[in-house]
């Protein structure tokens, strides 16, 4: 999204649509999302080294530790 105005009005309009589902079927549903989270197939492992080896996780977690927003590079 181009920009937080655009970020909220869209976080707005999925926390209605989410807010108009079936109790049951919402709370199956986030558990299975959290139950495939914990799952680590062989072929991922190339993705979490792109992640965590990256100089975006690095900024990330330095500028978390400095209480600074990202500068993200896309590398």
């Amino acid at each position: 999204l181009e920009d937080e105005s655009a970020l909220l009005a869209r976080a707005q309009d999925l926390a209605q649509l989410v807010g108009g589902m079936a109790p049951l079927t919402l709370r199956a549903t986030k558990e299975a999302m959290r139950r495939n989270a914990t799952l680590l197939r062989a072929e991922d492992a190339d993705l979490i080294e792109m992640t965590y080896m990256s100089r975006d996780f690095r900024e990330g977690m330095e500028a978390f530790l400095a209480k600074r927003k990202p500068d993200w590079q896309g590398r």
